[in-house]
């Protein structure tokens, strides 16, 4: 069993270990997808995403950057 399938079958695992996941699968949508769920979920670890250079892949996603933005991470 992978790692995606193991997180899966877990009860209550953090969204953002799902988008990291998904990020370093290549499958963008569906990291963002996680990352919003961890939003709403006002999970302390969206303070990393301008900093955690494993994002660096969406950076340029609009979605992304109205994430940065609704956390208050622009200027």
């Amino acid at each position: 069993m992978g790692i995606l399938a193991r997180l899966q079958v877990m009860p209550n695992v953090p969204p953002h270990y799902f988008a990291k996941l998904y990020v370093s699968l290549g499958e963008k949508e569906k990291a963002l997808a996680a990352l919003e769920t961890a939003c709403q979920a006002r999970s302390t670890f969206m303070i990393s995403l301008k900093a955690d250079p494993s994002w660096d892949p969406l950076h340029n996603e609009p979605r992304f950057q109205k994430l940065v933005t609704a956390i208050g991470l622009t200027p």
